[in-house]
C-alpha cells in the first residue's frame, strides 16, 4: 500500500490562533446551554408559572451544566436576577422553590439539593459541545511569555 506524500502550505499564524482560542473559550458554555431553552414553550412555562424567564432560563442551564445543587451554590449563582429586590438572595430561594413545585427541577430534602429532572435535559449535540469546552484549547504557535499572574500564555482576545 503505497502513501501519497501530502504538502500543506499551512503555516500557524497569530489570526488562526485567535480563531481557535474563540472556538474553544470555556465561556461558551453558559449561551450554547441558554440557547436550547430559549424557546417559546419554555419562556410560556415559566411566565404562566410567575417564574422570571430569565431566572428560569439560567436555573435550567446551571442544572445541565451541574445536574445537582445545593440550595447554596444555586442561590450564589442565580441571586443577581434578583438585584432590585429588597433582599435578592430571599426571592432566589422563593423562586427556586417555586421552580421546583412547577416541575423545572427535582428537590431532594437529604443535602438541601436540587437534582436536573430528566425531561429537562439537552440533546446529545449539546454534551459533545460541553465536552469541547471542557478542554485546552490546541496550541498552534508558542504562548506568548507569561509577565503577570492573571495571564495564561494564550495569545488570545481576553487575559485571564
Amino acid at each position: 500500500m503505497q502513501t501519497a506524500n501530502v504538502k500543506t502550505d499551512f503555516v500557524p499564524d497569530v489570526e488562526t490562533q485567535l480563531q481557535f482560542e474563540e472556538l474553544y473559550d470555556k465561556n461558551q458554555v453558559m449561551k450554547r446551554l441558554k440557547q436550547e431553552f430559549d424557546i417559546p414553550e419554555i419562556k410560556m412555562h415559566l411566565t404562566k408559572n410567575n417564574i422570571p424567564v430569565d431566572f428560569g432560563i439560567a436555573l435550567m442551564s446551571q442544572m445541565v451544566l451541574h445536574k445537582r445543587a445545593t440550595i447554596k451554590v444555586l442561590v450564589g449563582l442565580l441571586h443577581r436576577y434578583f438585584k432590585d429586590a429588597a433582599n435578592p438572595f430571599q426571592e432566589c430561594s422563593y423562586a427556586l422553590v417555586k421552580a421546583a413545585e412547577f416541575n423545572l427541577v427535582d428537590y431532594a430534602a437529604i443535602g438541601d439539593t436540587f437534582i436536573l429532572r430528566p425531561e429537562v435535559d439537552v440533546t446529545q449535540d449539546v454534551y459533545d459541545d460541553l465536552a469541547r469546552y471542557q478542554y485546552p484549547l490546541p496550541m498552534l504557535i508558542p504562548p506568548v511569555e507569561i509577565t503577570k499572574n492573571n495571564q495564561s500564555g494564550i495569545s488570545g482576545f481576553r487575559t485571564r
